[in-house]
């Protein structure tokens, strides 16, 4: 809380340094004189243009000396030599431009015939305009987004702050990308259009919009006039994440496989509901690992992204699906101890619901697509990180998040339900302990996916050890699957010492044959020769059978 408080100070007070400019701006340019005035990190031009009822537009930028200067060279201090304002809209080479702003030809027009008094700020960061990045990203690499760009502001005086430009005649900005990602860091090529919200203390997209972008230059356009920027991506490249990511998601799809394999060899255990109901659950995670070891990072091809993208959103709705059903059907056979193992309309019904209803939301964006053009799929896709739903769309909150939040709290309450009902039964009677109650809580808690809780505080801003805690807990779900059912099974533990056994009994036949045919030559050594025709069973050099 007291973090918080301190945040939204250092907000007011940085925002108090931009009031106190914007009012210096006002002060100076009410006489009626341009103004210029350059420091190391802010430049403001003041220009005053008496009304002359003519289209003019009025640029003002920041730009290089020399075209071959290398673009990091001249981003830092600010030069008057640098910066100029111009009464057409800036028409040098592209690659000169650093940052600039051109007000839209009908500006001359708003000030119903009067001098156009119009003040630039050029910011040399974004310092003063401190809005606290977010992390967002969900069982992957976490990304923030920050200011990739200088700031460029514009004040109209005489003309109403409500005041808004026509869609055919926009204010443009032009902004050259500066590098803002650390060491371990890497920076993605979205780029987003913003202006500082004063009522907020935000960046928001409303009314800009994105023109031109490319890795030199980006150009916006936006029906109002105020302090604009870019914002860009940067993936947060943490080796912990990625290693815990990978080393348990291996592990438990290996696992799984070998649950799911010894499962089906055991004739006793196949044909019972509850472990159709777990080998639905594991076969539906063990699509997810796999769709996620072998296709999350493909997103050097943008159609196959978007196609493992939606596969995977389909495995993961499903494995939450089948959970919702190991929550129904555990509590059925906690209510009512007299459920039959074999209830094929129950498998029936929640396979169909588990496998089918998932289709939908992973295919509506598709649909979406084709049905309404406006709809695009990198709006709803993260195609250059991996290839997911796209962090704070209505997709990932509707279709993904939101299912999510259902079915963990329909489980959480019948795991409460079960943890009541078994204590009470348990009150009643001894002989189980505290260490076979904890064993059977944990395994419920891995059916139910109780530990995908930890993902909602692990969205935004976690801690490191939350973040940890939730990608080691749900990467090795699988694996303590494997633990608790498998381990813990009696008839899978039969098969697969079976061979183990098989060997024994041969080691053990051919032990007992070298026994025997020690113990015949000692009695062929001690008996007359004939004894060899009175028993028929050694003629052969090995024990057989009489007749």
């Amino acid at each position: 809380m007291d973090s918080d408080n301190n945040d939204a100070a250092d907000d007011r007070s940085l925002n108090g340094i931009l009031t106190s400019l914007e009012d210096q701006a006002r002060t100076q340019i009410s006489s009626g004189q341009s103004y210029t005035g350059v420091e190391e990190n802010v430049a403001l031009f003041n220009v005053v243009l008496n009304g002359t009822g003519e289209r003019v537009s009025l640029s003002f930028g920041n730009f290089k000396l020399e075209l071959s200067d290398p673009d990091e060279s001249v981003l830092g201090e600010l030069d008057q030599s640098m910066l100029r304002t111009t009464g057409d809209r800036i028409d040098t080479p592209q690659n000169a431009v650093l940052t600039s702003i051109s007000l839209p030809k009908n500006i001359q027009t708003l000030t119903n015939g009067g001098s156009l008094m119009v003040s630039f700020f050029l910011y040399r960061d974004a310092s003063l305009f401190q809005s606290t990045g977010q992390t967002v990203g969900l069982l992957g690499p976490s990304v923030r987004q920050v200011v990739g760009s200088q700031v460029i502001a514009t004040i109209i005086h005489n003309v109403s702050a409500s005041s808004t430009f026509n869609q055919s005649d926009q204010l443009v900005t032009t902004f050259t990308p500066i590098m803002v990602a650390n060491e371990n860091e890497q920076l993605l090529q979205d780029r987003i259009c913003v202006f500082w919200d004063t009522d907020t203390l935000r960046w928001s997209t409303e009314g800009c919009t994105l023109n031109i972008s490319s890795s030199s230059r980006v150009v916006c356009q936006c029906t109002h006039a105020t302090s604009f920027a870019i914002l860009v991506n940067v993936e947060e490249q943490n080796p912990v994440f990625t290693w815990i990511s990978q080393i348990g998601v291996t592990i438990s799809a290996f696992a799984l496989l070998v649950t799911i394999f010894s499962i089906l060899s055991v004739r006793k255990l196949r044909e019972k509901t509850p472990w159709k109901v777990h080998v639905s659950l594991m076969l539906a995670l063990l699509g997810l690992y796999l769709v996620f070891l072998f296709g999350a990072d493909q997103t050097a091809y943008r159609n196959v992204c978007i196609v493992i993208a939606a596969v995977m959103h389909y495995f993961l709705l499903a494995s939450f699906m089948w959970m919702f059903f190991e929550g129904v059907l555990l509590y059925k056979s906690i209510v009512n101890t007299r459920v039959n193992n074999t209830l094929p309309k129950f498998v029936w019904y929640s396979s169909v619901a588990a496998w089918g209803l998932p289709v939908l939301p992973a295919i509506a964006p598709t649909v979406l697509h084709y049905a309404d053009d406006q709809y695009k799929l990198q709006e709803f896709y993260e195609l250059e990180i991996y290839c997911f739903l796209k962090p704070d769309t209505l997709m990932m909150f509707v279709g993904l998040i939101g299912v999510m939040a259902g079915i963990l709290a329909f489980n959480f309450l019948i795991f409460i339900m079960i943890v009541a009902r078994l204590k009470r039964r348990r009150s009643d009677r001894t002989g189980q302990g505290f260490g076979r109650k904890l064993v059977t809580f944990v395994a419920i808690i891995c059916l139910f996916g109780l530990t995908w809780f930890i993902g909602f505080f692990a969205i935004r801003d976690a801690t490191f050890a939350v973040s940890v805690a939730f990608a080691a807990l749900n990467a090795f779900q699988g694996f303590f699957i494997f633990l608790l059912f498998a381990l813990r099974e009696k008839a899978i533990l039969q098969l697969w010492a079976a061979p183990c056994i098989g060997l024994k009994k041969i080691q053990s036949s051919k032990s007992a044959s070298a026994s025997s045919r020690r113990n015949g030559t000692k009695k062929s050594d001690g008996t007359a020769s004939g004894a060899a025709h009175s028993n028929p069973s050694f003629s052969n050099g090995g024990p057989t059978t009489d007749g």
